[in-house]
């Protein structure tokens, strides 16, 4: 069996990946606007992962 092969992309994907699993994701919150205070989104700046924030009001 040989080993997997990367692109410098890919394996920096890869590798952003395994640090988040490893340490936690490096977030980033989303806001709706300029003025506003209310977050839409969180983005992770590692590996590029998002998630939605929904209002509970």
């Amino acid at each position: 069996m040989g080993e997997q092969l990367w692109t410098l992309e890919s394996a920096a994907a890869e590798l952003a990946r395994r640090e988040c699993r490893a340490s936690g994701h490096n977030t980033t919150m989303i806001l709706d606007g300029m003025l506003s205070h209310e977050p839409v989104a969180m983005l992770c700046d590692r590996c590029g992962r998002t998630w939605t924030v929904t209002s509970t009001s």
